[in-house]
């Protein structure tokens, strides 16, 4: 594992880079995007695997994306927008790291990761060579309108899941038209999402094979909002099966 110098606005974003041993040349690479108040190293299991697969694998953690996490930044400052150019600093470094081949990356992301992996992968469409959602947080732009149906009543500071949060939260998340802008991509895109998720429906991700021009949806029958060792196995299988066919 390597760790990489990453900063967005001048706070450090802090990065793991796991490539395959050997010397094989330059390897396509997962950067992929943790939750809502997770951190990249909750995904650090995946990378042994998908590592004797011949993928390389980026983590980092969000600033003030976590509880645990590691990058500079308060969670009062972050939104789903500044989560955005934090992964743009992280692709920014990763593509030009020996080892990795610039012309395979694909970005990953779990649920609000997911969200923002989307939105930045419809302004790099053709840097990248493909996008892979898990339960992808498409529900945040509605539950905020709902939360707050008027705009310029967002109050400065609240909280999500016990997790602080400031204004900007809420403020960048109310405007963003979800399915307008993920639409956007049109290379092909993986869906992974369990059929009990009660936080954010599948239905979300049903919307979102409709919405892209080249979508598919694996249900993971019984999973809810995060997995269970056997569910991520299955997670592991169809995402390495789609890298290679988006490879071949």
């Amino acid at each position: 594992m390597k760790k990489l110098d990453v900063t967005r606005d001048g706070k450090r974003v802090y990065t793991e880079l796991y490539v395959p041993e050997g010397d094989s040349g330059a390897y396509p690479v997962i950067i992929l995007s943790h939750g809502f108040t997770a951190y990249g190293g909750s995904q650090a299991h995946l990378a042994k695997p998908l590592n004797d697969a011949g993928i390389a694998l980026c983590l980092f953690d969000f600033c003030g994306g976590g509880f645990e996490s590691r990058s500079e930044g308060s969670s009062r400052e972050m939104s789903v927008l500044t989560e955005v150019e934090d992964l743009r600093a992280v692709y920014n470094a990763v593509v030009g790291e020996e080892g990795i081949d610039p012309d395979k990356v694909f970005l990953m992301g779990n649920s609000q990761g997911g969200f923002v992996s989307s939105l930045l992968a419809a302004q790099l469409e053709e840097n990248l060579r493909g996008l892979i959602l898990n339960f992808p947080a498409f529900v945040i732009p509605e539950d905020t309108r709902k939360r707050y149906p008027d705009r310029e009543a967002i109050p400065e500071e609240s909280t999500v899941f016990d997790f602080p949060l400031g204004a900007v939260y809420h403020r960048d998340a109310w405007g963003i038209d979800v399915y307008g802008e993920i639409g956007k991509f049109r290379k092909p895109v993986l869906l992974v999402h369990g059929d009990q998720d009660d936080i954010v429906p599948i239905g979300f991700s049903e919307r979102a094979v409709e919405t892209y021009e080249n979508a598919r949806l694996h249900v993971i029958p019984g999973a809810g909002h995060g997995y269970n060792r056997e569910q991520d196995e299955e997670l592991l299988n169809v995402t390495v099966e789609y890298i290679r066919e988006q490879l071949s």
